[in-house]
């Protein structure tokens, strides 16, 4: 769903996301307090004041059925989500982590390879990240 397709549908998404954001917001927040920080710089100097629902993380993907290969994510810096059903690979950690429906997980997936195991029955995820690229942008701004 493009957000400029289906304003309504999005803002809608956002009201009933809220509350699961904040609590994630407040946990980074807690255990990870630099790396919150970092994360909010951008959010922060967004244009017109905006604070999205996601903040600490500007970007949110919704998975349903997805099945992923191996891959590194060039733009995201800290994803996480919640998972009925599959494992999560960490190749390089060598680990393969089974997730219930509510766990939270943060690693670094431009330095992880990762994909998700074969799954039966429903698959979800909330994946909240942020970009890279969104750090030049805040030293862009400081520069001018």
């Amino acid at each position: 769903m493009d957000v400029h397709d289906s304003p309504e549908t999005y803002k809608a998404l956002m009201s009933t996301l809220e509350d699961i954001c904040k609590f994630v917001s407040a946990i980074l927040e807690k255990h990870l307090p630099d790396i919150h920080s970092q994360l909010s710089v951008f959010c922060d100097i967004l244009p017109l004041n905006i604070r999205p629902t996601t903040h600490p993380f500007p970007g949110l993907v919704i998975n349903l059925q997805a099945c992923t290969e191996a891959h590194l994510d060039g733009s995201d810096d800290i994803p996480f989500g919640e998972l009925d059903d599959g494992e999560l690979v960490l190749f390089e950690a060598g680990l393969m982590v089974h997730l219930q429906e509510g766990d939270m997980f943060v690693f670094p997936s431009f330095h992880l390879t990762h994909f998700n195991m074969s799954f039966r029955g429903v698959k979800r995820s909330i994946v909240m990240h942020s970009d890279k690229n969104a750090s030049r942008w805040k030293l862009d701004l400081d520069s001018n």
